[in-house]
């Protein structure tokens, strides 16, 4: 019997081993340099002899430190940079270790949370699917401690989300916000998660019932991620996570939000490509251009290829350049970075990366109105609680936009 051998549908992507020198045309700073080739996913002859290379230069270490920390890679970073230092370490230098040893200490205990509320949820009746944090670092990197997380994301059923709360209370979580459960139902139309904190303070539990809230409306399809959840195996116990064509998506989409100002989520996805050589990339592109997301998968996509080198395929690369509006914004997003600007958008920025993001009028329309209206849990927190509370909201949510269109919100602790 003869064998049918079955081609590839896409050619295994390209990777640099090394940072460029320039990125969008402007040059690169050795520290730059050194981050993101320790960043790479491939680790091979000519990675280990381009971070000798860059060791031995004449850098800039406290710097070096700085974009680590800042970008969430001091793991990542330090463990590449660690075969390659002298002894003692300098204090810089040591001061990475520190970081990479304490997020490592914070990725452990909320590992030990998923292993042990996982478990303790499924018993009570409530199915979860555990996305980003532990099922991201072990998916991805093969070790929890390469990839830092400071929370657990834990999504349950709509209907088992007050429910979970309850039971988690039991477990000693309480409500980061002052609101009262009979918000629940309100918030939900808008939300996407209640963050609560453990009885010490050192775990973090985030409980989502949608992927994404109103407020940075996008569209995502909750509904078809939970039916495809996958199996993986975590410190020996079995949990549900995205599937592949899910989790890519949802990388590009939370990056897009975040407009990409952390290395931590570009290095998610080149890690994504990297470990997916044959994904379906056409399939991803083609839903995404259905629900007015594919510029946003595309960003996150040209920003892989110019800092790593990372080419899923040619059609990629085709479709990054058609779209005239794709490269504009991911230079735009790269130059925040180099500018040291890891602050969420607010105000005219933010109104202008929602126009910028979006394909179509009607979602630039939807996403500005759900912005200046939709429900939050630190309005209802300002608001008074009464049975009228949702019928005057309107006049609390002006009064915050007045107030928090002259601050700043900073990205310190998200993942």
């Amino acid at each position: 019997m003869s064998t049918t051998v079955v081609p590839l549908r896409v050619p295994i992507p390209s990777f640099r081993v090394f940072a460029p020198a320039q990125v969008f045309g402007a040059a690169l700073a050795p520290e730059f340099e050194l981050v993101l080739t320790c960043a790479q996913p491939v680790l091979n002859q000519a990675t280990v002899a381009s971070v000798e290379a860059l060791v031995h230069r004449n850098l800039d270490w406290k710097h070096l430190t700085r974009l680590a920390l800042s970008h969430g890679l001091s793991p990542l970073v330090y463990t590449r940079l660690e075969p390659f230092l002298s002894r003692p370490l300098p204090g810089d230098v040591l001061k990475l270790k520190t970081d990479a040893v304490l997020l490592t200490e914070h990725a452990l205990i909320h590992t030990g949370e998923m292993k042990r509320l996982v478990p303790y949820l499924q018993a009570n009746g409530i199915e979860t699917l555990v996305f980003k944090g532990p099922a991201l670092a072990q998916g991805l990197y093969g070790r929890i401690g390469l990839r830092p997380f400071l929370d657990l994301d834990l999504f349950v059923q709509p209907r088992d989300v007050a429910k979970a709360w309850s039971l988690l209370a039991a477990e000693g979580y309480t409500l980061e916000y002052n609101m009262s459960r009979e918000d629940l139902p309100e918030l939900m139309k808008a939300g996407n998660h209640l963050p609560l904190h453990g009885a010490n303070h050192n775990e973090c539990v985030e409980l989502h019932w949608t992927f994404f809230a109103k407020t940075r409306a996008t569209f995502f399809d909750s509904d078809g991620a939970w039916s495809r959840r996958v199996p993986v195996v975590i410190q020996d116990v079995a949990v549900k996570t995205l599937a592949p064509h899910d989790l890519v998506h949802f990388l590009c989409l939370h990056g897009t939000k975040h407009v990409w100002s952390r290395l931590a989520w570009l290095a998610d996805l080149v890690w994504f490509i990297y470990k997916y050589p044959c994904f379906d990339w056409d399939a991803l592109l083609a839903e995404a251009h259905e629900n007015g997301t594919r510029r946003m998968v595309l960003v996150g996509l040209a920003l892989a290829h110019e800092l790593f080198g990372s080419v899923p395929n040619d059609a990629v690369i085709r479709l990054t350049h058609q779209d005239k509006e794709v490269l504009p914004l991911a230079k735009w997003m790269w130059q925040r970075v180099l500018d040291g600007n890891l602050d969420l958008l607010t105000g005219r920025d933010l109104v202008r990366m929602v126009l910028w993001t979006r394909e179509r009028s009607r979602d630039r329309g939807r996403d500005l109105y759900y912005h200046l209206t939709a429900l939050r849990p630190n309005n209802i927190q300002d608001a008074s609680h009464s049975p009228s509370m949702p019928g005057t909201y309107a006049l609390h949510r002006l009064v915050y936009l007045m107030r928090k269109y002259g601050r700043v919100r900073s990205l310190d602790g998200q993942d």
